[in-house]
């Protein structure tokens, strides 16, 4: 788990859930029910600031808000456990629905879940890859996302001598950025086209992936969603 500190990447996080209407599971000293509710604004200036929140459903959780004053936001975001706890500054209502202004919290817990979330390589780092079939046909391809359990392929479909379906067994090869080289067996579970004319994405499984190498790649991982981080929008 990461815990995120810096001003700007907190605001960040933020904005993105904001952006993307996620969802918050709300819970409240005093009792062990959750609530929903939304972020409807960030207000930020340095490492000062307030979000402002939609009310909470059910509506008995608004009394125990006041009064606690105190909350915990739970959610998901692309594979992304987030928690923070922050306090009520104060609340108010419009057309007749309560929100609430809340300090922005000082830390942010960001747990990966990366069994089964994809990152994207870095643009200036691409993956190439280089797959060979069952039947020995060799194609090249591009790394477009990858997680502990699988990668999505980039290729193009006229560079396939033998055409691909899933259950499909490919040995497959890259090199990691700091020169780790992976080698490894996976079987094809999905095609799909893209937006790019002659050009497929294939969705593959590891499979029989050794400890040792499993964990290069998470550790991979790893440093891409750091980098990720790094690139949170700051406020303006």
């Amino acid at each position: 788990m990461d815990k995120i500190t810096q001003p700007a990447q907190i605001v960040g996080i933020l904005k993105k859930i904001h952006k993307r209407r996620a969802m918050l599971s709300i819970s409240v000293p005093g009792t062990e029910k959750h609530y929903s509710s939304a972020i409807l604004e960030i207000k930020s200036a340095g490492t000062f600031g307030h979000l402002i929140i939609d009310e909470l459903t059910p509506k008995e959780g608004h009394a125990l808000l006041l009064h606690a004053k105190k909350l915990k936001v739970r959610l998901q975001l692309d594979g992304v456990k987030i928690s923070f706890s922050t306090t009520l500054e104060s609340s108010g209502k419009d057309s007749g629905i309560a929100f609430y202004t809340l300090a922005l919290p000082q830390e942010i817990d960001y747990l990966q879940q990366r069994a089964h979330h994809r990152v994207r390589p870095s643009l200036t780092k691409p993956l190439a890859t280089l797959l060979i079939h069952e039947d020995e046909t060799v194609f090249h391809g591009e790394v477009y996302d990858i997680s502990a359990g699988g990668l999505s392929i980039k290729l193009k479909s006229n560079a396939l001598a033998t055409p691909l379906k899933p259950t499909d067994i490919l040995i497959c090869s890259f090199t990691l950025p700091h020169g780790e080289e992976i080698t490894c067996k996976l079987e094809v579970r999905s095609i799909h086209a893209t937006n790019q004319q002659n050009f497929i994405r294939i969705g593959v499984r590891f499979t029989n992936l050794a400890s040792t190498v499993q964990k290069i790649i998470q550790r991979y991982i790893a440093s891409i969603e750091r980098e990720h981080l790094k690139k949170m929008p700051h406020d303006t």
